[in-house]
């Protein structure tokens, strides 16, 4: 009989992990100029935000950046256990969103696999 085995005592499945579910903290999604202090018109953009995994089992997650319904890049997440939370690495930011001309524009970052909610974050940003 195999040590962890007690007679008379049957073992109970193990239990599937959960799965993971990806949202964005309460901030959402920051729009900022690459090189200046003010996001504007023509200029390079980068975009930062914080991502937590709310559901039941660890995971990595990717987050995927639009500009105006327009796919950009994506970022992932790394694994992350239920609860744990994590932004962009080095700077928080995720670099080389592009540049856009004036006029107001709609950033949108979408968390996959999403969470129950707050799986979207979205800003518009007039440059």
């Amino acid at each position: 009989m195999p040590e962890d085995e007690i007679e008379g005592v049957e073992a109970e499945e193990e239990q599937p992990a959960g799965e993971p579910g990806f949202a964005f903290d309460s901030n959402g999604i920051r729009v900022d100029a690459e090189d200046s202090p003010v996001a504007g018109a023509d200029e390079p953009l980068k975009v930062a935000f914080g991502v937590c995994n709310i559901g039941e089992g660890g995971g990595e997650g990717t987050v995927y950046i639009y500009v105006d319904d327009q796919y950009v890049t994506e970022w992932s997440t790394g694994w992350l256990e239920p609860g744990q939370c994590t932004a962009p690495d080095g700077d928080g930011y995720v670099h080389d969103i592009g540049s856009y001309p004036a006029g107001d524009h709609v950033f949108k970052a979408v968390a996959d696999p999403p969470g129950p909610y707050s799986s979207e974050a979205t800003n518009t940003v007039g440059l």
